[in-house]
């Protein structure tokens, strides 16, 4: 019997975590990154987005955001129960967001905006915020392919698990190694259980076994299909 998932679990399961990339170094390390705090994700990003960016005028745009992983930590240590350290985040990613438009450092800021406002419950704002990044074409691959999963998980708590199966579908079918096609088929087994298709989340959750054998997801597979 598959392992039931709710939907709260789906939720506050820590958001696909990111690295360099989504590649092989996610599949070897996933389990790892799966320990690392709620926001190392976006420290992570940080890294890689700042490496890209000039220096002149950032400093003080880092430290906000700095300010802001610092509030969101402290609520994910209570399961987000924190609103206050949520609200304060959300101000200043809102703040730094305005400051730096769409260049990739502020569809970074975005991205984490959107998961604030999930954790927030504010699921339309998330959407929104969230669709805006993965649209965005000069978004790199992997803030794109990680707001496309978070974006998933705020359609699949808003109800809409067809909407976010399909998400992570497309991610699973594209030759992008921005997210390991068993991540995300296992991802799609995660909505489908919550939204109490079970059937559906052991075929996916089969496939994981059976094409992806040496994947790091398959271990992972297995457990669900007990």
């Amino acid at each position: 019997m598959s392992k039931k998932i709710t939907q709260k679990q789906l939720k506050h399961d820590e958001f696909v975590e990111a690295a360099f990339d989504f590649g092989h170094w996610m599949e070897e390390h996933w389990g790892s990154v799966l320990k690392w705090v709620g926001a190392g994700v976006v420290i992570v990003l940080l890294v890689v987005a700042w490496s890209a960016w000039s220096k002149k005028g950032l400093d003080d745009a880092k430290r906000r955001v700095a300010l802001g992983i610092d509030q969101y930590k402290t609520s994910e240590a209570t399961g987000f129960s924190d609103v206050d350290s949520l609200n304060a985040a959300l101000k200043r990613f809102d703040e730094v967001a305005q400051d730096l438009g769409s260049r990739p450092p502020g569809q970074l800021v975005q991205f984490y905006r959107g998961a604030t406002l999930f954790q927030l419950d504010r699921l339309d704002e998330a959407k929104a915020t969230l669709t805006r990044v993965v649209e965005q074409t000069e978004a790199s691959a992997t803030v794109g392919a990680t707001a496309r999963v978070m974006l998933a998980r705020v359609e699949a708590a808003a109800g809409r698990p067809d909407e976010a199966v399909a998400l992570l579908q497309a991610l699973a079918d594209s030759t992008d190694p921005a997210v390991p096609p068993a991540r995300a088929l296992l991802e799609i087994g995660r909505i489908h259980e919550a939204a109490g298709r079970h059937d559906e989340a052991r075929e996916q959750w089969e496939r994981v076994v059976s094409d992806y054998p040496q994947s790091a997801a398959m271990s992972e597979a297995r457990t669900l299909l007990q």
